[in-house]
């Protein structure tokens, strides 16, 4: 993710840095991915979340819009890591 584009788009600053293990020229800045595979339907050619169109398809007719997470409720043996604070900086 290119942080001075995130910034322009957004209007706000980025408050992380370069990317451990990027090549020199990339301009991407630390991230963590809140996704999850096999949920998305648009296909692209190049994702690499995506086993199959079928999976993602399967996925994304389980999303419910009132669960507590992308993918579905809370089972209670999850292991919950916080990156940042309650208002999104990380």
């Amino acid at each position: 993710m290119d942080g001075a584009l995130i910034e322009r788009i957004t209007g706000r600053p980025v408050k992380a840095g370069k990317a451990k293990s990027q090549r020199p020229l990339c301009n991407c800045v630390e991230s963590f991915d809140i996704g999850q595979y096999d949920t998305c339907i648009h296909g692209c050619r190049y994702c690499y979340a995506n086993a199959s169109m079928e999976k993602a398809q399967k996925g994304f007719e389980a999303h419910t819009p009132a669960a507590t997470m992308l993918g579905g409720m809370l089972m209670g043996d999850e292991k919950i890591t916080v990156h940042g604070d309650a208002q999104g900086d990380a």
